[in-house]
């Protein structure tokens, strides 16, 4: 059985779509087929900038590798991307935060991260949504049973939501 709930169509026009043709690789028999057109919100792009991650030294007692930015204030991270991965490799990593060096890294989430080639097409992980969250300092920690992402520094976007600001006058 095939089922494709939803088919996400770009927004060219302001109109619906009149015509809509379905095409298969091989012969398909449909037993039904219901097409209803919704028009839903389009959301704002998140702001986002590359950063560069450098490699920290190990620390004891996991001597784990990992990498850390400082952003310079805090900033609500809403989704990661790594950039800087070699080609041919995946790893498995760890986001952690903290505002102050003095405190303890806090974890916020795991993902993996992959760059490959396949048939001359190259192909990546996509961006991984982060739970609402915002720190100064952010760091990515490697798993060492899966390839390093990279060398001494790792190019990493980050996107945020961006803040709303109302100022009212009397």
């Amino acid at each position: 059985t095939v089922s494709l709930k939803h088919i996400v169509w770009p927004a060219t026009t302001g109109a619906s779509p009149r015509y809509l043709r379905l095409t298969f690789d091989a012969p398909l028999s449909l037993s039904s087929t219901e097409v209803r057109w919704t028009q839903g919100a389009t959301q704002a792009p998140k702001p986002s900038e590359v950063f560069e991650f450098v490699q920290q030294a190990p620390e004891p007692p996991s001597n784990e590798l990992a990498w850390a930015v400082d952003l310079g204030g805090r900033l609500p991270v809403a989704q990661i991307e790594l950039l800087g991965n070699e080609l041919n490799t995946v790893s498995a990593l760890r986001l952690e935060q903290r505002d102050d060096p003095a405190q303890a890294w806090q974890p916020v989430t795991s993902f993996v991260a992959w760059r490959l080639q396949r048939q001359g097409v190259e192909q990546r992980s996509p961006a991984v949504e982060l739970p609402a969250t915002s720190a100064r300092y952010w760091r990515l920690v490697n798993d060492s049973r899966t390839s390093k992402p990279g060398g001494a520094a790792l190019k990493v976007k980050l996107s945020w939501v961006a803040p709303q600001l109302v100022f009212a006058a009397t």
